[in-house]
């Protein structure tokens, strides 16, 4: 039987974004691991049929002598394991993942899931990353993009010459038989709702969200709209990304929010929406909840930046913002407080007939299928 390694940032991402890939490979045959900091979807993964290997790393850490630990356990790791392949999503496993495979002469797959805040300013560790980037990713079977923006970036900065391993996903894409056509409800004389779901932190632009909210609370009244959040919170308190589950509570307690939690059932938790609000400036892949919520029929607010700017078309599916610019998002939120709810609906109209023709995740899983061929996988 052959061994396939997945490791990714966390077992939430995994389980969220790759569980039908997994249920493919695992039909055709293969013995599934995963390496990743195990949190509560361990569980969901090993009831799929995965085997779970808990890893000794976080995704935010910048600690030298931790990363050096973690990248030895990962060397160790793959040479204890005999890997027949491995499979890596995000950064550090892109990296600590494609070294301990190249020493170990394990082949690897890397998929480019976004490329954070370290490529949004110049500095050290942009070197650092730059350089290991360029050791590793030459060596891989194939590289995955998810937007054109990154694709171009490693061929500008000569981390990559040729395209003889280069590929380009839609984002991770979305399961269109699992997030349906949102039902058409009569809406009328209902207050208007706003979502923002996804990884709670400060460059996924939640506060400018929260800020948006009181803006326009003050002017509509809460009674007319409402501002909920539901999302992944970060563990690493030392982060300056992180956002903590007392700042969520201080913001209910102000009445600017409700915080619904975390969740694996997303198309059930938002069905109410009537709008998705991702005001991101990280450097995104594609916005996985971008795309659930058009596949869903919502209509989307983002910004024009890397990721988030391939999921949207101003004013057909949604609103396209400045990055980090609060009068541009209250302003897209007014303009979509002041449509119909025949409009808005028409709007989610147009978001799903543009997940339907670039981002069925059927075309992703099919694109690894075929790589994995050539592995006789």
């Amino acid at each position: 039987m052959t061994k396939l390694l997945i490791s990714s940032h966390n077992t939430w991402s995994i389980f969220n974004f790759r569980q039908n890939l997994i249920r493919t490979l695992i039909a055709n045959g293969n013995e599934i691991h995963i390496y990743a900091p195990v949190d509560s979807f361990g569980i969901s993964l090993k009831e799929l049929g995965c085997i779970i290997h808990d890893a000794n790393f976080q995704g935010t850490s910048k600690n030298i002598f931790k990363e050096l630990v973690s990248l030895l356990g990962w060397i160790y790791f793959i040479r204890k394991n005999q890997f027949n392949l491995c499979l890596h999503f995000g950064i550090k496993p892109n990296l600590y993942g494609s070294i301990a495979c190249i020493l170990n002469r394990v082949p690897y797959i890397n998929n480019i899931t976004g490329l954070g805040q370290i490529f949004q300013k110049k500095s050290m560790l942009q070197k650092l990353v730059v350089f290991l980037y360029t050791l590793t990713q030459k060596k891989a079977a194939k590289i995955f993009f998810q937007n054109k923006d990154d694709y171009n970036l490693f061929f500008n900065l000569g981390i990559l010459s040729d395209e003889s391993n280069v590929d380009l996903l839609p984002g991770s894409g979305v399961d269109l038989e699992r997030f349906k056509l949102k039902k058409n409800f009569d809406f009328k004389n209902k207050k208007i709702k706003f979502y923002f779901f996804g990884r709670i932190l400060v460059s996924k632009g939640v506060i400018l969200f929260v800020d948006a909210a009181e803006k326009l609370i003050n002017i509509y009244g809460k009674d007319n709209v409402e501002f909920c959040i539901l999302g992944f919170i970060e563990a690493n308190p030392n982060n300056k990304d992180h956002i903590s589950y007392e700042r969520i509570q201080a913001w209910e307690k102000r009445g600017l929010i409700k915080y619904l939690g975390q969740s694996n059932q997303i198309e059930k938790n938002i069905i109410e929406a009537d709008c998705i609000v991702l005001p991101s400036y990280y450097r995104e892949g594609t916005p996985r909840s971008l795309l659930e919520a058009c596949a869903l029929g919502l209509p989307i607010i983002t910004t024009n930046s890397v990721g988030c700017k391939d999921v949207v078309i101003d004013c057909v599916n949604g609103y396209m913002i400045e990055p980090n610019d609060i009068d541009s998002l209250v302003n897209a939120l007014i303009s979509m407080i002041n449509l119909t709810h025949e409009e808005r609906q028409e709007m989610g109209m147009k978001g799903r007939e543009i997940i339907e023709e670039k981002f069925d995740e059927n075309i992703v899983i099919s694109k690894y299928l075929q790589a994995l061929k050539e592995f006789n996988v």
